[in-house]
């Protein structure tokens, strides 16, 4: 993609982020409003060129970090006219007051950082193995997107995790794993929340067991349309976005990783299913 699409709301978010990147990850980018603007980078529409649009945003970003030594609270357009908040977590991004890392600071980091600030989603997260990782993921210091379409498990799990923190680390959102809609909405909802991400976790699966003999095939098709078909739509729509996100710099490298169960390397009797 070398020029802006109808979906221009979607991939300024993207670009921001990227352009805010420190060689680990980028600030969180928050869609907001009714905020004091402190950059305002003009007009883009469908057609423009993204790379010289980058070009000049980086410019107006280098100058403003040049003069206040921070980056700006709040990024403003003129058309379409909206702004988004900046912070190194999500509290500090909706709040548009002020980013607290100050600017051309070598990031510190060791392996046990390798997740701090980062914006994680992990599918399946509300329970089981996903909840684990969840949980792991935000004592590590990542904030981390809680998806599932059990959407009370997850929203209860993020409450939970943001009352031990006492700021935002997890969010909640609700997903089919096997529905491209469902997948695309939420990749819209989190990119407008937070601007992009860093690693996405597949883990969403589901087990029915049975011999290929006796089992139905709608057990079959359900077992193969989450943990296959799953994976390819959630990798579909993640990499899109990360390819945006990497575009101003082009050393944005991000990961995405699918949970595999040890079925897949050995038979398993009567898992024919969920062994692929």
């Amino acid at each position: 993609m070398s020029v802006f699409t109808r979906d221009i709301t979607k991939e300024i978010p993207l670009l921001l982020r990227g352009l805010t990147f420190d060689g680990q990850k980028g600030l969180i980018v928050h869609r907001t409003e009714g905020k004091q603007v402190s950059l305002n980078l003009g007009s883009v529409k469908e057609g423009d060129s993204i790379d010289e649009k980058v070009v000049e945003w980086k410019a107006a970003l280098d100058a403003h970090t040049k003069r206040h030594r921070l980056w700006p609270a709040v990024i403003g357009f003129d058309d379409p006219a909206i702004q988004f908040g900046l912070g190194t977590n999500y509290d500090e991004a909706c709040r548009g007051e002020g980013v607290s890392m100050v600017v051309g600071l070598e990031p510190s980091f060791s392996r046990a950082d390798v997740v701090r600030d980062k914006v994680v989603v992990v599918t399946g997260g509300a329970q089981g193995f996903g909840e684990g990782m969840v949980r792991s993921l935000v004592e590590n210091g990542a904030f981390v997107w809680v998806a599932d379409m059990n959407e009370e498990g997850a929203k209860t799990l993020a409450d939970e995790l943001n009352w031990e923190a006492v700021i935002t680390v997890a969010k909640a959102v609700q997903v089919n794993v096997t529905d491209e809609a469902s997948v695309a909405a939420m990749m819209d909802h989190i990119i407008a929340e937070t601007g992009g991400i860093d690693l996405f976790v597949s883990n969403a699966g589901v087990l029915r067991s049975g011999s290929v003999k006796s089992m139905t095939l709608k057990d079959f098709q359900f077992v193969t349309d989450v943990d296959y078909t799953g994976f390819f739509i959630c990798t579909k729509f993640a990499a899109q976005a990360m390819a945006l996100q990497n575009r101003p710099s082009g050393a944005y490298w991000t990961d995405i990783i699918t949970i595999s169960s040890k079925s897949g390397l050995e038979g398993s009797n009567k898992n024919g299913a969920y062994a692929g």
